[in-house]
């Protein structure tokens, strides 16, 4: 009889434990706003709530699949009781919970980031395609939102949606929403197909149209400058200086010119400008060399900048000779592409310029300012103090010493 009686305590003990997996109810959501029409800003909201009539500790791992979404950031999730990592594929994030929910408590988690290939053309029409799961040891509940682009003068009609969702409106935006209950394990794959058209206008706004178009043609001295530009910002989490920069080197046919100061963490970036390579288009790179200089009294001591020695050797052996050059004074962070349109911007080629830091730059598209900022640049190329990569590069007293003696000095700066 005593056995039995300390057996039912134990069990009215450990009864929340044992019957938590059924009090807690997982909600994820995707929500994909479509700003242009290929890129998305992506907000991912996973929800557990304490569904039952006590508390539940709750001690497990939870995996959020990201998929196409890039420069993930957290943006809520609660102050105690949890960490997190996004494994090397970058496909799930990874969250380790410790934390005791109370009777109808939410423990929520919310990520944000952007898809730039959110949706992607065909024939004559835009493809969105997402393929989500359950990694999870418990049923969840999936919705998945995709709000359409906003873009002047432009509407949009639905074809088709797989599987079926729901079609709606959102401050007046089409929207489409599916949803499901995930097993573990189980994935769901969804598509949308849409297309873009001109909006229907008033007679009145046609005829001024073309009023101003006929006044632009009678006055051509309007039309003298075809100057594009925009500025463009990095903010904690990525934004619009990569996308830039990836579709400046995607678009190059003849020659692409960069410099920056330092180049840290380059796979990304090798796997961008080894494409021009082969197909033909001329790669000239000026950064930095691997240290830095450090006032001692009169004179400049170096100091070894590891991050950019390994980049430097992994340039060198990879890139064809001829491609990198090094120079000490070298602080501008440019991107020249066929003589016709420039980034200048104050982020470096590194993950924190481009996607933890505030930085901010300009793109223009103006062949006389992209010729003025190549002449820049061939001054610096040709600079007696800008040195090519060599196997040097593994000794940096050696570099310092070659770029002295091409300078002609043996001590300044």
């Amino acid at each position: 009889m005593k056995r039995l009686v300390i057996a039912f305590i134990l069990l009215t003990l450990l009864l929340p434990a044992v019957v938590g997996g059924h009090q807690l109810q997982e909600d994820l959501d995707y929500s994909f706003d479509m700003t242009t029409s290929e890129k998305a800003k992506s907000v991912v909201t996973y929800t557990l709530l304490n569904t039952g009539d006590r508390s539940v500790h709750v001690t497990e791992e939870i995996r959020i699949p990201l998929g196409n979404i890039q420069h993930v950031r957290v943006s809520e999730m609660p102050a105690e009781g949890s960490t997190y990592r996004i494994t090397e594929d970058e496909k799930l994030i990874v969250f380790q919970i410790d934390h005791t929910l109370s009777q109808q408590e939410a423990y929520v988690i919310r990520l944000e980031g952007i898809a730039p290939n959110a949706a992607r053309r065909s024939q004559n029409n835009w493809g969105f395609y997402w393929i989500g799961e359950n990694p999870n040891d418990r049923p969840i509940s999936l919705s998945v939102r995709l709000l359409l682009p906003r873009i002047f003068l432009r509407e949009y009609e639905v074809h088709s949606i797989f599987p079926g969702g729901a079609i709606g409106d959102v401050n007046g935006r089409k929207s489409i929403t599916w949803s499901k209950e995930l097993q573990p394990g189980e994935s769901l794959a969804i598509s949308a197909e849409y297309s873009e058209k001109l909006q229907t206008l008033p007679i009145a706004f046609l005829a001024f149209v073309l009023v101003g178009a006929s006044l632009l043609l009678l006055y051509p001295r309007w039309r003298k400058s075809e100057t594009i530009s925009d500025f463009l910002e990095t903010v904690p989490g990525g934004g619009d200086l990569y996308i830039r920069m990836e579709k400046m080197l995607d678009h190059a046919k003849k020659e692409v010119l960069i410099t920056s100061m330092w180049i840290f963490y380059i796979d990304w970036f090798l796997a961008k400008v080894k494409p021009l390579i082969e197909r033909g288009v001329t790669l000239k790179i000026v950064t930095a060399p691997p240290y830095e200089l450090v006032k001692s009294g009169r004179r400049w001591d170096i100091s070894e900048n590891k991050r950019q020695g390994f980049s430097l050797r992994r340039l060198h052996s990879l890139l064809p000779p001829g491609i990198v050059k090094m120079n000490e004074n070298v602080h501008s962070k440019m991107i020249i592409v066929d003589e016709k349109e420039v980034l200048v911007t104050s982020a470096n080629l590194t993950h924190t310029g481009l996607w933890e830091n505030y930085e901010s730059g300009v793109w223009i598209k103006d062949e006389r300012l992209a010729k003025s900022a190549k002449q820049y640049f061939d001054e610096l190329w040709n600079d007696r103090a800008t040195v090519p990569l060599s196997e040097s590069v593994n000794d940096p007293q050696a570099v310092r010493d070659l770029i002295l003696s091409k300078r002609g000095a043996k001590g300044g700066k």
